[in-house]
């Protein structure tokens, strides 16, 4: 996955991915196990993963309505599994909780 800007997914289940490149930010909020390839973002930007519930806090009056800054600005509450990126990070900042193992490249 390759962005100009920010990238980002929200599932209530599992996520897989191959290697995302953003311009900004990446998130991934995630109800289950997360599987990346490699991560990179701006240099002054980052990666988050957290859980799935971080979205639907950060919407008022419906999933169109989300605002990333409103979850950029709190510290990620942890997945519902575990958090596998098979691949070098390369970011600003890097932030993730995992319900489970965290292995990251």
């Amino acid at each position: 996955m390759q962005g100009a800007n920010r990238v980002g997914f929200a599932t209530l289940g599992d996520l897989t991915t191959g290697s995302i490149d953003a311009g900004w930010d990446f998130m991934a909020l995630v109800g289950g196990n997360a599987s990346t390839g490699a991560i990179t973002t701006g240099e002054g930007d980052q990666a988050y993963i957290a859980n799935a519930s971080m979205y639907l806090d950060a919407t008022e009056g419906g999933e169109l309505d989300f605002d990333p800054e409103i979850v950029l600005a709190l510290n990620p509450v942890a997945t519902g599994g575990s958090i596998t990126i098979n691949g070098p990070v390369s970011t600003g900042q890097f932030r993730a909780a995992a319900g489970a193992d965290l292995n990251a490249g």
